[in-house]
């Protein structure tokens, strides 16, 4: 066996030098210094204004711009276009349109808004071109006076309230009125009794503080579920526009496609774009990504280049029978030593820990002699009398492997329920809180760069803080231990169970596959498989209840 070993590596060396000889090296996938671009009229000034500021920065890199709209290796274009590679080709979010209804934030009817919202159907309805409806009509509890609505003269606007308005079976009988967004935000200020629709730009570059956010009812209950409160300021708002909780037909995505994965020339022009590009949005009109979503997407072009597929040199015709050769003999070295790994694989013991396919409580690490919060975090208080914390077994199985940990400075006072640390995976977040009061004395630096150990060793290698505590005493009657955590756990994976048979297997289908299993059990690491506005309704309801 090691003889024929030793002959088949041999003779792979061999041929694989007569191949180094014979070949022609080809360079990888997009390593051109060039990159033609494309973009819809509408787009051009924007795309302008990339490729010019994108110049100055990397003038070894030429990037040809063609605004016929024509096949390039890149295209810039937005929901509105419907452009046939959004269904069929590569594509990533740029950049974002978003339209806006706006009132008086004098609005008498503004607290009840609040409470139970604008139906969309209500909201609609007031575009009928009919007799002006009043308050009482378009919200339960609402006054007799009349609605008066300002519309803007924006041909983008007014298109996609057009499409939003049908989509939702009501009709659109009203002509544009000509008012200019300035005009419009003026007119909401000056009326009480207003609804305007701008876009979210605008809104964001007037500061006004006597415009508020229309809140909208997006599943039409009646009333303003936790998951729904995006409108208390813009910030939150544009971070639910991302994550699905505001209607997709009143946002224009903006999009960079092609028809295969960008080259290296294309994907450093579009990591430029989703950093210091994202500054010029607002002077065009648009709308930034949020952090989140340039995180995201940042994390996606990082891989372009660690695929196969993309540095894999191709090899001539000429040299397909060389070729061959080197598969097969890679093949019967990879069975061969397979084969060895077998033979030894039966002879181990069997004894090997390995991860439960399944969300049971059984598969919760809960060590003796640690406290456990609410918070999904640990405490340990070590012989010296300081406290030692990290995040707790059962949090870790629900998002599966975490890639990052965003952590405080040494030095920083926190207190039980503050924000205290970040875990993410691949632009998904969650942030916990502080399960005690004191002055961070320690962290573990690791996670800083690689979040694994949390996963593989939350109690040991995983910890997070060394904090000196300063209301040990009081603060730990608030947490469990033993049977106490058991039982508490218990309830917790219900709770989880109930949440997701009630915001996943509803209203998120496209999930339901990789939910439950054999006997009806969650599976493990389930979040890990789930969109980013899963972990924040999720971060709503059971980390910031917590606190």
């Amino acid at each position: 066996m090691k003889k024929l070993a030793f002959l088949i590596v041999g003779l792979s060396f061999f041929i694989f030098g007569n191949v180094q000889a014979a070949g022609t090296p080809v360079h990888a996938a997009g390593s051109s210094s060039q990159v033609r671009v494309a973009t819809t009229p509408e787009l051009s000034a924007l795309a302008t204004g990339w490729i010019a500021g994108f110049a100055g920065q990397h003038p070894e890199i030429a990037v040809g711009l063609n605004t016929s709209g024509t096949a390039e290796e890149l295209r810039f274009c937005s929901d509105f276009n419907n452009d046939p590679l959004l269904h069929a080709g590569w594509k990533m979010i740029v950049g974002r349109d978003v339209i806006v209804p706006v009132i008086n934030a004098a609005n008498p009817m503004l607290p009840l808004l609040k409470k139970q919202g604008m139906t969309i159907t209500s909201l609609c309805s007031l575009f009928g071109g009919a007799a002006q409806k009043s308050w009482s009509e378009i919200l339960t509890g609402g006054q007799a006076q009349k609605v008066n609505l300002v519309l803007p003269e924006d041909a983008e606007v007014i298109t996609g309230l057009r499409e939003w308005v049908r989509n939702n079976k009501a009709t659109f009988n009203m002509a544009a009125t000509q008012n200019s967004t300035q005009a419009v935000l003026g007119m909401v200020e000056k009326d009480p009794l207003a609804i305007g629709f701008c876009k979210l730009d605008d809104l964001m570059k007037s500061q006004s503080n006597q415009i508020a956010l229309l809140p909208l009812d997006k599943n039409g209950n009646g009333r303003m579920d936790s998951f729904e409160n995006i409108y208390t300021n813009l910030n939150e708002f544009a971070h639910g526009v991302w994550i699905g909780k505001y209607p997709s037909a009143l946002c224009n995505n903006l999009y960079a496609v092609a028809k295969a994965q960008p080259g290296e020339a294309a994907t450093t022009f579009l990591t430029w774009i989703l950093q210091e590009g994202q500054t010029k949005m607002g002077d065009m009109g648009y709308c930034a990504l949020t952090t989140h979503e340039i995180r995201s997407n940042l994390a996606e072009l990082s891989g372009n280049f660690s695929k196969p597929e993309l540095t894999r040199p191709t090899q001539t015709p000429a040299n397909w029978p060389v070729a061959l050769t080197v598969a097969l003999l890679s093949a019967i070295f990879a069975g061969l030593f397979f084969y060895s790994r077998r033979r030894v694989a039966v002879a181990a013991p069997a004894n090997n820990l390995t991860i439960a396919p399944l969300l049971l409580e059984s598969v919760v690490d809960a060590p003796k002699g640690i406290y456990f919060d609410k918070t999904h975090t640990w405490a340990f208080m070590e012989q010296d009398g300081n406290v030692r914390i990290g995040v707790d077994s059962f949090l870790q199985h629900l998002t599966g492997k975490i890639s990052k940990v965003g952590l405080k400075e040494v030095g920083e006072k926190v207190r039980k329920g503050e924000k205290i640390l970040t875990i993410m995976q691949d632009g998904k977040q969650l942030i916990l809180n502080a399960p005690v009061t004191g002055v961070i004395l320690a962290r573990n630096q690791q996670l800083l760069s690689d979040g694994s150990p949390v996963n593989n060793a939350p109690f040991t290698e995983g910890w997070v803080y060394q904090i000196e505590p300063q209301n040990w005493l009081r603060e730990v009657q608030f947490m469990f231990m033993g049977e106490r955590y058991t039982e508490w756990l218990r309830d917790e994976l219900a709770r989880f169970k109930d949440f997701i048979a009630a915001t996943v297997l509803k209203d998120q289908l496209a999930y339901s596959h990789v939910v439950l299993q054999d006997g009806g059990e969650l599976s493990d690491h389930l979040l890990a498989e789930m969109g980013p506005e899963i972990w924040e309704e999720f971060q709503t309801r059971f980390i910031n209840t917590s606190r």
